[in-house]
């Protein structure tokens, strides 16, 4: 049988407020979170953010803080985050474009294994692009 403590599972709202404690989120930080965990939670169309800010002002950390938010949730597996270079995405603890989009193009310009792209991006719903 289990506990009290066991059964209980934090609403989405929960978290959000557990993670901007966490992650010590200064006050724009906190927005740009919160859009994106009030539409994790309530969302029904596309949600399309643009983040813009100097190198340094936290684009990153927010982006940490998102992938905290899904891996809490445990919808991790809904998630994919992406930068251009590797050091880029080695900050973010993401994927660089071209792995993620199975670039390793052939003559055609096309991925060499569709099947490969395809399944890899079955169960995704969220896409960040530092």
């Amino acid at each position: 049988m289990q506990s009290p403590l066991e059964a209980y599972t934090p609403t989405v709202e929960e978290v959000i407020e557990q993670v901007i404690r966490e992650q010590q989120l200064n006050v724009e930080q906190e927005r740009a979170f919160r859009i994106v965990g009030e539409h994790l939670e309530h969302g029904t169309s596309q949600l399309r953010m643009y983040v813009a800010g100097v190198g340094g002002t936290g684009k990153s950390h927010v982006i940490q803080s998102i992938q905290k938010l899904f891996k809490q949730l445990g919808r991790e597996n809904e998630l994919y985050v992406m930068a251009p270079t590797g050091a880029a995405a080695t900050l973010i603890g993401g994927y660089t474009l071209h792995s993620l989009l199975h670039m390793n193009v052939s003559r055609s310009g096309l991925p060499k294994d569709a099947t490969e792209l395809r399944t890899g991006w079955t169960n995704t719903r969220w896409v960040i692009i530092d």
